[in-house]
């Protein structure tokens, strides 16, 4: 159960890391802030500082829940926090999946891209 807890402590800090990384990307390219509750926080402290201070607080607490997981005896406290963690790193991944397929929306069509240096039409 060990591995399982330390497993699933890795996945919830890789999927809000690229939750984090696809949300930066997007609020720079023009896209908006969807939680409702990070909203206010993405304007009162800026996006970067919000992401951020939300991925340290993510750090905070699965290494908090983990350490529980690990110290303790009890088999349901072990399972639970592999079942929510899971769960929620599947969630996570959702988002940063999401958020990743609304940029490739916004990116240009290489087809339709002006001509760079070099490449004058003939």
């Amino acid at each position: 159960m060990t591995i399982a807890i330390l497993v699933t402590a890795a996945l919830l800090l890789v999927t809000k890391f690229l939750d984090c990384w696809t949300t930066g990307r997007g609020l720079r390219g023009g896209l908006h802030e969807a939680n409702p509750i990070c909203r206010p926080l993405m304007v009162h402290f800026g996006p970067r500082t919000a992401t951020r201070g939300v991925f340290g607080l993510a750090v905070l607490i699965v290494a908090v829940t983990a350490a529980g997981a690990l110290g303790t005896d009890e088999p349901w406290y072990r399972a639970a926090f592999v079942a929510l963690g899971l769960a929620i790193a599947l969630v996570q991944a959702g988002v940063a999946f999401l958020n990743h397929r609304r940029l490739a929306r916004l990116a240009p069509d290489p087809e339709h891209r002006a001509p760079g240096r070099g490449h004058q039409p003939r």
